[in-house]
């Protein structure tokens, strides 16, 4: 990764979205477009470099809200310069769109950027998901872990992190103090509380995805010839995967809204109707 390169990304419906900022670029739009595209923006040709030639190679645009005024995006962040002793900052350039090329990663791609080395171009979003990322292969690890089941192409499960008061209380920590680059994809608003509580459930969902990644690579590792959604060697889990595959599926018969879990515990499940 060359220095003069800021990486950064954001996550949204079960994705990470990777982009990146050349600083030696030029920082202003010849663009008359409503929404100009960012200047400071690498193509895509040089995102895949970025991330390791991870994620699709599919080109994507994503529409940010970056700081600039009319076609004059503010410089993106260099070096460090030695301080002007100017008595106060100037006030910062208010919000606007732009549009950016971006590399779409799935959450078993993103944890394995998010898992590795950060290297010197490295933005505040990424290491702030970073965290995230070591906190779902702590989950797996511990096998801190549930299985859920979902309704997609087929019937399967998504394993999701066992979040103690302690873990939520984290994570709400980890919203407040998410960096610009985690919300830019969301069009600013006048409600800080709504803003704050869409990154908390991009975050979660986040976590929750990172966790399903993380627990599918260790199942792939101790059961290669098995379907990672569930191991062959755990009869519990799997009668009481079948059990709510059917019960999820209206197979089941309606009075059976709970089943017992493994390890004793117990999973809600939905009936045929929609209630629970």
């Amino acid at each position: 990764m060359l220095q003069q390169h800021i990486v950064e990304g954001f996550w949204f419906h079960g994705r990470l979205y990777v982009w990146a900022m050349d600083t030696a670029l030029p920082a202003v739009s010849g663009s008359r477009r409503r929404v100009p595209p960012y200047p400071c923006a690498l193509p895509p040709s040089d995102l895949g470099r970025c991330v390791g030639g991870l994620g699709s190679d599919d080109p994507r645009v994503a529409v940010l809200h970056l700081p600039g005024r009319s076609r004059r995006p503010s410089a993106p962040p260099g070096p460090a310069a030695p301080a002007s002793g100017a008595p106060s900052a100037p006030e910062p350039p208010p919000l606007r769109p732009w549009t950016v090329p971006v590399r779409e990663l799935d959450p078993a791609a993103a944890l394995r950027l998010l898992a590795g080395e950060p290297g010197d171009g490295t933005g505040p979003g990424l290491l702030h998901l970073a965290a995230l990322a070591r906190a779902a292969h702590g989950h797996a690890r511990a096998g801190c872990v549930v299985p859920a089941v979902h309704h997609e192409d087929r019937i399967g499960v998504r394993w999701r992190p066992v979040l103690a008061p302690a873990g939520l209380d984290w994570l709400r920590s980890a919203a407040a103090t998410a960096p610009p680059a985690l919300r830019a994809h969301r069009v600013p608003g006048p409600d800080p509380a709504g803003e704050g509580a869409a990154v908390l459930a991009d975050l979660l969902e986040c976590l929750c995805s990172l966790t399903d990644a993380a627990v599918r690579e260790r199942l792939a590792d101790r059961f290669p010839d098995t379907d990672a959604d569930l191991p062959a060697a755990a009869s519990a889990t799997r009668e009481w995967f079948v059990r709510a595959q059917r019960a999820a599926a209206g197979r089941g018969p309606a009075a059976v809204r709970r089943v017992p879990g493994p390890q004793g515990g117990r999973a809600s499940l939905v009936e045929p109707d929609g209630r629970r």
